[in-house]
């Protein structure tokens, strides 16, 4: 390899990793488990990454050294940028939405993906909230997929490692601002009862919807209708600060003493005051 210009050194490290890139793209379609499909997401990561990195002449001018002819410059200028769109649009293409067991190493342990018909349907709407009980995970899912009217609410059954889908009925969007309803949590309560938070899209003066309904999954055949009862209408809970009324409540917890939580999400300040409120509700489940 010596006697090649850096150039041509580069082209053949790049063409490598698409190789690689190629060969576990064919390994993840043939996977039969979540382990060797993890496997094949790392492969195809590092070797995307190491395409990218022999094609990035500001990363690697210390390496490269020197002057490289000008359309080897511009392959590599146009390279860097195609080649994170490409895997943009191939995690949009895959749209897989994944659960992971972690141990408290940080080590991965489990993946556990939906089943291909179910997320063939999905939008970008996905998973919302994640609460484990009597060995199951329960999973909200924000809004509908393709074709449906409610929003589900997945079961996976961590020992059977298969899956149960409902539906969840939505409260209708009320605002003058128009927008959606959808949910953003659910958390445990016990014998497969759980606390679901369902809100709007809208802030301020527009917000409408921001509740919080109890489920029971107790007797609910796979593809089953749920039925649920409120609990609260927090809307009042979140004028109380009397300063504008947030859109996102994306946590709730149920503490050992009965009290309930919650917490919203300031997006980063995006489009609002950039509070972050935690608030407490009391024991509002007896």
């Amino acid at each position: 390899l010596d006697g090649l210009g850096r150039e041509v050194r580069h082209l053949l490290a790049a063409g490598i990793c698409a190789a690689v890139v190629g060969l576990a793209t064919s390994m993840r379609r043939a996977a039969t488990d979540d382990v060797s499909l993890a496997d094949a997401e790392v492969l195809r990561g590092a070797a995307v990454a190491g395409a990218y990195l022999a094609l990035n002449l500001h990363i690697l001018s210390n390496l490269i050294g020197g002057d490289v002819p000008s359309w080897f410059r511009w392959l590599t200028y146009a390279a860097i940028w195609a080649i994170p769109l490409a895997g943009l649009h191939r995690g949009i293409a895959e749209r897989d939405r994944v659960l992971l067991r972690v141990s408290a190493a940080g080590v991965i342990e489990e993946v556990v993906t939906l089943p291909d018909a179910v997320n063939a349907l999905q939008t970008r709407y996905g998973f919302e909230g994640v609460s484990e009980s009597d060995g199951k995970l329960v999973v909200a899912m924000q809004r509908p997929w393709l074709g449906e009217a409610m929003p589900r609410i997945a079961v996976y059954d961590l020992t059977a490692k298969t899956w149960q889908f409902h539906f969840y009925p939505l409260d209708p969007a009320a605002s003058p601002n128009g927008g959606w309803v959808g949910l953003s949590e659910i958390t445990a309560l016990g014998s497969n009862r759980f606390l679901v938070v369902e809100r709007d899209n809208q802030a301020g003066p527009d917000a409408r919807v921001k509740r919080l309904y109890r489920i029971d999954l107790t007797g609910v055949a796979d593809g089953g209708t749920l039925r649920k009862t409120l609990v609260r209408d927090l809307m009042a809970d979140l004028r109380a600060t009397h300063g504008p009324i947030l859109e996102k409540i994306e946590g709730l917890a149920v503490l050992a003493s009965g009290e309930v939580m919650f917490v919203t999400d300031n997006d980063g300040i995006n489009d609002n005051s950039g509070e972050t409120q935690l608030v407490r509700l009391g024991k509002i489940l007896n």
